[in-house]
């Protein structure tokens, strides 16, 4: 078996990646996934077969075309899990983890949870796995359903996957109401980057004219489904933090926003339901 010199490979594509505008350490990710190993440990790979080097080409390649990592693996982690995505669920962000975290806060084993919007059921399966608290996935994607009840099979979750237009299905109330709507406004969408705009499933993005469209909706609708002293939690875009609280303060008492760690805002969560 012929080997080839890795380090002369990986230093040829970081490189290439880089004059492409891609981060070098992408090349890092997509190898350490063929060769299945952690990416910190390919400072210690010397050699690879050429059955190895082919597929790691043709990974790159497709990188070097602004083929997302998770669409040519299928699948991305968020939270440590390993989940399933194709191009029918917006790929799991790490910004989106702080939601997780924040919501947390609030769940325990005795909790009901809506996750609406649910995508590839990144945030519901993850509050279920850590908290075991009783969740409902909701997608109005009938293939966004069948890759969520895939990632919790996968996982080990108990879920329960409701296919429903936001809340047309939803019966009963909510403890903490976790939700990461579409929200980019939709003269935004044809200036994305070709990772997201090509590959990330239109109606997880478009949040309409304003970007607002979604958290207007659950706003108007909330009361019915979160009990009195419930919860909700949801990711915003960086500028609409003054836009979300507006929306939401006519129907809460106490509407905070929380910051990334680019110091940027991205979550708010809702508390004390006003009553009529």
């Amino acid at each position: 078996m012929n080997l080839i010199d890795f380090k002369k490979v990986r230093s040829h594509f970081k490189s290439l990646f880089e004059k492409s505008s891609i981060p070098g350490v992408e090349f890092d990710e997509i190898a350490s996934r063929v060769l299945n190993i952690n990416r910190l440990d390919l400072f210690s790979v010397i050699t690879i077969s050429r059955k190895q080097l082919k597929t790691i080409l043709k990974c790159a390649k497709k990188r070097l075309k602004h083929v997302p990592i998770s669409s040519i693996f299928n699948y991305s982690y968020f939270y440590g899990r390993k989940f399933f995505v194709n191009n029918n669920v917006l790929t799991p962000r790490f910004d989106t983890e702080i939601v997780v975290n924040k919501a947390l806060d609030y769940i325990n084993y005795n909790s009901k949870v809506l996750d609406i919007f649910s995508g590839s059921g990144c945030i519901g399966i993850t509050i279920n796995l850590e908290t075991k608290a009783s969740v409902v996935c909701s997608d109005i994607s009938k293939k966004s359903c069948k890759v969520i009840k895939k990632n919790a099979k996968q996982l080990s979750a108990n879920v329960n996957v409701v296919c429903s237009n936001l809340f047309d299905k939803i019966v009963g109330k909510f403890d903490v109401i976790v939700a990461n709507p579409p929200y980019i406004e939709s003269n935004e969408i044809s200036s994305l980057e070709p990772e997201v705009k090509y590959y990330d499933p239109i109606l997880a993005l478009d949040g309409g004219k304003d970007g607002l469209n979604f958290y207007k909706t659950l706003a108007q609708n909330i009361k019915n489904y979160l009990y009195p002293s419930g919860i909700l939690v949801m990711e915003i875009g960086y500028n609409q933090a003054e836009c979300v609280k507006k929306i939401f303060n006519g129907v809460f008492n106490l509407v905070e926003c929380y910051c990334d760690l680019d110091e940027l805002p991205r979550v708010i969560i809702c508390k004390n339901l006003k009553g009529d």
